[in-house]
């Protein structure tokens, strides 16, 4: 009898032990993944003030918003060299044991054609409205993404709705609304906020919101062992559709609105620059996204409201209402509830 009582104890302890393995697995995965996302969500963030920064400078050189959009989106084509290099570098069974990975080819062209119109369209409104609002007004209401996405999210992606993720959601767009409307009332800034700005930038606003809820839904997937390497193969294709199909609006603005001039080869170099920081700014996000959500990717691109109101001040000596210190921390505790509510 004493026997089988030990046996049945170590059968339990075992069951016990068999079970809380893949537990471990799936709390160390869940750990995996929120890192990865916070580094990509800062990785975004830098590069989106440095190339906003640089953009509303290379504006005053070159105002030619469509073929700096057109230009920098056909760069998104040098991730595809990137993706054949990962693919195809011995050693990595990874990816070359699973093929494609969960994206097949015919989603991964179709989805990359309708994100990367979604995506020069956005930028091009954008583009527009940075010599027409302050860098804090900016980014403050591009970040109202978060509203949009939230809204699309719940019906395309079955977005759960929670009250942690609801209040979250409020404080962000609370924060955004006070460094938006205090940061313009400021008039120490280089840049004036302007009506059709602000236009240009819900434009932009809606349709990158709309860009995140399709990549989500049609390229990626749950559990897809070569997440990283099919985000480099999406910007890739991208960019090859903005490369070969993009190019005609240009002919049609150089002879209506624009007449097109090529730019000096200093303001080229802006461009090289721009575009590289553009590369590294999309590549993050896509993949913030893969790894979390596109709610979660909105609103930790928020947390680059306090950091452009940093660099406005250095740059432009622009101070700060008290109430947008005040956003900033609405803002902060916005995006550490929805950490919370998201991974733990």
């Amino acid at each position: 009898k004493n026997l089988d009582l030990v046996g049945m104890n170590l059968q339990e302890s075992s069951s016990v032990s068999v079970s809380e393995q893949p537990r471990k697995k799936l709390v160390g995965g869940a750990v995996l993944r929120f890192a990865g996302a916070i580094v990509c969500l800062i990785v975004g963030v830098i590069s989106w003030i440095v190339m906003a920064e640089l953009l509303q400078g290379l504006f005053k050189q070159y105002p030619q918003p469509y073929f700096l959009a057109y230009w920098i989106h056909s760069w998104y084509a040098v991730c595809y060299i990137l993706w054949k290099v990962w693919r195809e570098f011995p050693g990595n069974c990874q990816c070359n044991s699973s093929g494609d990975g969960a994206l097949d080819w015919k989603k991964a062209f179709w989805v990359s054609a309708v994100v990367g119109v979604l995506g020069l369209a956005s930028a091009y409104c954008w583009y527009l409205s940075l010599t027409r609002t302050s860098i804090p007004a900016n980014t403050a209401i591009y970040q109202s993404a978060v509203a949009f996405v939230f809204v699309l999210s719940v019906p395309i992606l079955r977005e759960r709705i929670t009250a942690v993720k609801v209040v979250s959601v409020i404080f962000a767009m609370v924060g955004v609304s006070l460094i938006s409307k205090f940061s313009e009332n400021d008039n120490s800034s280089s840049v004036k906020n302007t009506a059709l700005g602000f236009v240009y930038l819900v434009i932009s606003t809606v349709l990158y919101a709309l860009l995140e809820v399709v990549f989500k839904k049609w390229a990626t997937f749950k559990g897809d062992p070569s997440a990283t390497c099919n985000g480099l193969r999406f910007v890739g294709l991208m960019g090859i559709h903005s490369l070969l199909w993009m190019w005609p609006p240009i002919l049609i603005l150089h002879y209506t609105f624009q007449p097109f001039c090529w730019p000096s080869p200093e303001v080229l170099k802006l461009m090289f620059v721009n575009a590289a920081l553009d590369i590294f700014f999309n590549c993050a996000i896509f993949l913030c996204i893969a790894l979390s959500s596109p709610l979660f990717a909105s609103v930790g691109v928020v947390t680059a409201i306090p950091l452009s109101v940093a660099v406005d001040f250095v740059i432009n000596r622009k101070t700060a209402n008290c109430l947008v210190y005040l956003g900033m921390g609405l803002i902060a505790i916005g995006f550490a509830g929805f950490c919370i509510s998201e991974f733990i």
